[in-house]
């Protein structure tokens, strides 16, 4: 029976909106708006393999850090050369971002990634062949063969996450987003765990640094099997933010992409905030990664062994993190009623916040914090740092659901720069004053900033559909 004062056979907006969020993907027939309940078995089967391929190239990316304390022995590398080699892979990765977005939007995040998983692979595989050739000994050019492996390492995976953006953003409906998102960059996490731990147990293991790199690369084939079993998945392209107030746009719920250009995207503010998030959120992010094991060696005088296991323990955290805090961020929104812009501000600030108060910490004590007060200010620097993936990094998928891999690619351009500047000012730094605490208290001022721009600056609203 109809109730009185509703028009017969005619839905309701507010009946629509009080909908549970969580429960409900929308398709257009014709005038009608049906919900559909969100497939779980579909949400696991397209991540699953996105995760797993992260993951891998973590464990490829973040294997030097630990392998970079016996390969600088063996060849008499300095702490500025060091920096230098660490910086390579942010050369090749920044390159890619931008192309590899676009090839994502374009082509699919699938094919993209099985290509960039191959590729990053072989790149693994080089780099122990080419620093211990003959050729390369006899010349004195293991220094430029590392280099070269390492910059191409970052050419190859450079689409890895603007890939992962993209295949969230068209294959997920938006109440589930920022969850999808979480499971791929616990993968990357889970990877940087699984690299500091396996690298330095088969160093010790085998004997040697190069064991790890030829270990790795073979499992590449693993990852590759992975997605062979795997469809790539229709579109159903809706900002989080935009489902607050109406349906997804398309025929069946896979609207035709619209391509827009770079240009366009750089004149948006709210794409240009999203950039400046990136950059500073990458300085720290990638001085952690590059730098963390170092840290514990130099301060402390810890071995090989015990350098890469506390390392390990901040990554572990930050896996554990991203696992859920994206589930946070969708409940927030759909079943507290929270608004998304709301969300991502305050996921945001806490990934900001967290690194300002242990950057100060560090940079006063230094030397005089116990081994274990440092992995704890570590650990809570990426435990927080973690809350970006449900910040800045989801309102990609709100501003520009329909140009996620793009936006993606082009705001970490930026971001890889900022990486590049602080992994290669840390190894001039230490060069020259043999200490930490100058770059983590630009590390601190930095992220003060970010505070700053995300409470004013942060958008969620529907630009790029």
């Amino acid at each position: 029976m109809d109730r009185p004062g509703r028009r017969p056979g005619s839905p309701e907006k507010s009946d629509r909106l009080r909908q549970p969020l969580l429960a409900r993907a929308f398709v257009q027939d014709g005038a009608t708006q049906t919900p559909r309940p969100i497939n779980e078995t579909h949400v696991l089967k397209t991540m699953l393999p996105v995760t797993l391929t992260l993951a891998l190239f973590s464990i490829d990316r973040v294997c030097l850090s630990v392998a970079m304390l016996p390969l600088a022995k063996e060849f008499g590398w300095s702490a500025p050369r060091q920096g230098l080699v660490q910086s390579a892979f942010l050369w090749g990765y920044l390159v890619m971002q931008l192309p590899g977005g676009w090839a994502a939007d374009r082509f699919g995040g699938r094919r993209v990634l099985m290509v960039s998983t191959a590729h990053f692979s072989l790149s693994t595989l080089l780099l122990p062949l080419a620093a211990a050739s003959a050729f390369a000994r006899s010349l004195g050019l293991a220094l430029p063969a590392v280099v070269a492996t390492r910059v191409l390492l970052g050419l190859s995976g450079g689409p890895a996450i603007p890939s992962m953006l993209s295949i969230a953003t068209s294959s997920v409906p938006a109440p589930r987003r920022a969850e999808a998102i979480g499971a791929g960059y616990t993968g990357f996490q889970l990877g940087n765990l699984l690299g500091l731990v396996l690298t330095g147990w088969i160093i010790q293991a085998f004997g040697g640094w190069r064991a790890p790199f030829f270990a790795f690369a073979a499992a590449g084939a693993l990852v590759l099997a992975a997605w062979a079993a795997v469809p790539e998945s229709g579109r159903p392209a809706t900002s989080c933010a935009d489902e607050e107030t109406r349906p997804a746009r398309g025929g069946a719920g896979t609207p035709t992409p619209t391509h827009h250009s770079v240009a366009s995207l750089l004149r948006s503010r709210a794409v240009r905030t999203l950039l400046y998030l990136n950059a500073i959120n990458n300085w720290g992010y990638f001085l952690y990664l590059s730098w963390m094991p170092s840290f514990f060696y130099r301060t402390f005088g810890l071995d090989l062994q015990r350098s890469s296991v506390l390392s390990m323990l901040p990554w572990a955290l930050m896996a554990l993190v991203s696992a859920v805090v994206g589930r946070v961020a969708d409940w927030l929104v759909t079943s507290r009623g929270q608004k998304v812009l709301h969300v991502r501000r305050g996921m945001q600030c806490v990934a900001f916040l967290g690194p300002v108060a242990a950057m100060c910490l560090l940079s006063a004590l230094e030397r005089r914090l116990t081994v274990p007060a440092a992995a704890a200010t570590f650990i809570f620097t990426l435990g927080t740092t973690a809350c970006a993936q449900a910040g800045f990094v989801a309102a990609v998928g709100d501003v520009a659901p329909g140009a996620a891999g793009t936006v993606f690619g082009l705001t970490n351009c930026v971001g890889c720069m900022a990486g590049i500047a602080s992994t290669t000012l840390m190894g001039v730094v230490i060069g020259r004053v043999d200490r930490f605490a100058p770059v983590f208290l630009l590390t601190a001022a930095l992220n003060v900033l970010g505070v700053a721009l995300t409470l004013t600056e942060l958008r969620t609203d529907l630009e790029f559909p």
